[in-house]
């Protein structure tokens, strides 16, 4: 039997794979195997994170994937995870259930629910039988390795298993780190905004998330992708993310799944002269909104500002967008709404330090709003 010629093997390849199919290979026996074996190399390669703050990070991962996995196509799946320590922004999942998840991916994630995306597109990889599709692909480019695979049938008796098993997590584990071709990737976006829509977390996390990544590559130096080029372009799943989360009705509020820093009140001096007074600043990243130095009767000044940033902070949460900041007329007073409320009202004497009518001053308010989010929005994009 040793004696086969490279031909033949060859031949009995071809037949092995037109008769029995590789289908045959995606059982969970298979699979839990190729798994094992490529979680084994990996783990010889890349050095676990481990200590206290890995074991709740861990905890926290499992129980995110517990429960999405109930809401994709294979609920039965047991999934494993593990962390790797380097500062790689990235995730995978291989057969078998292991999800690896890099320190360097914690480290920029900015809520539980852009966690929750990111693994639900690694668990949708898995649900479709991704990277064993994709160890078919290898083979058949590479005659030569799927023939000594199937030939091992043959040739091995009853070794054959553990060989190919052997072969098929070489293979995922040269692979799994490689990016995934344009229409899968965009199969997985997509599986992974359906298994999110009936849990607690938000899938805009997922679009947050790849707008960040598409602002880090159009900042970075072009290069030649090489194999790589097969990997949509972060921007294009932006947009295709974007049109399937407003076909499913969901609000997409990226402040509900990002970090970001409230409204502040600050102590400004008037002048270099200490004599001269001070006067309090609603400051929105940066940009000056409102001054303010007296507050209306029955109400001191901190009051009226901790009110004005109490307010401003929550239309700014439920995703208030430029336009929806107008000057509204009440009573002799002129106000700011957000969202159709009140932020802050302007009075005579808000007026007259400004140096403005109350309406004009109010009109500024809006206008200052408007700046803020524009250069948040920019900032984003391009950072």
């Amino acid at each position: 039997m040793r004696a086969f010629s490279r031909g033949l093997a060859v031949a009995v390849a071809l037949l092995l794979m037109q008769t029995l199919g590789f289908a045959k290979k995606y059982g969970p026996e298979y699979e839990a195997r190729v798994g094992a074996e490529a979680a084994a190399q990996i783990e010889k390669e890349e050095k676990l994170w481990t200590g206290e703050e890995a074991d709740a990070t861990t905890a926290q991962l499992q129980a995110i994937i517990d429960e999405i996995k109930l809401h994709t196509s294979r609920p039965d799946v047991q999934y494993t995870v593990k962390l790797l320590d380097n500062d790689e922004v990235n995730a995978f999942a291989i057969p078998g259930g292991y999800v690896y998840v890099c320190k360097g991916l914690m480290d920029e994630i900015q809520s539980k629910h852009e966690l929750a995306a990111v693994l639900a597109h690694e668990m949708a990889h898995n649900c479709t039988y991704d990277a064993l599709k994709q160890l078919d692909r290898a083979q058949k480019m590479t005659l030569t390795t799927a023939a000594a695979v199937l030939a091992a049938v043959v040739i091995g008796g009853n070794d054959e298993m553990p060989w190919a098993v052997w072969q098929a997590g070489s293979l995922i584990t040269r692979g799994v780190l490689s990016h995934y071709s344009i229409q899968i990737e965009k199969q997985a976006d997509l599986h992974a905004l359906q298994s999110l829509l009936p849990t607690d977390y938000n899938p805009v996390g997922l679009l947050t998330f790849m707008e960040r990544l598409a602002a880090k590559e159009r900042a970075a130096v072009p290069f030649d992708a090489g194999i790589f080029e097969s990997h949509p372009p972060s921007v294009q799943r932006c947009i295709y993310l974007t049109q399937a989360l407003q076909d499913a009705g969901v609000f997409i509020n990226r402040r509900a799944v990002t970090k970001w820093d409230p409204p502040v009140v600050e102590t400004v001096p008037l002048g270099d002269d200490p004599e001269a007074g001070s006067v309090q600043v609603l400051k929105l990243w940066d940009v000056e909104l409102f001054r303010f130095d007296q507050a209306p009767e029955g109400m001191d000044v901190a009051d009226r500002g901790a009110g004005m940033v109490e307010r401003l902070t929550q239309a700014l949460a439920d995703g208030a967008a430029e336009y929806e900041f107008r000057v509204q007329q009440t009573g002799e007073n002129y106000c700011v709404t957000g969202i159709g409320e009140t932020i802050l009202t302007v009075y005579d004497f808000d007026a007259a330090l400004a140096g403005k009518s109350a309406q004009e001053t109010a009109q500024a308010v809006v206008t200052a709003i408007r700046t803020a989010l524009r250069k948040d929005f920019l900032a984003n994009l391009y950072d």
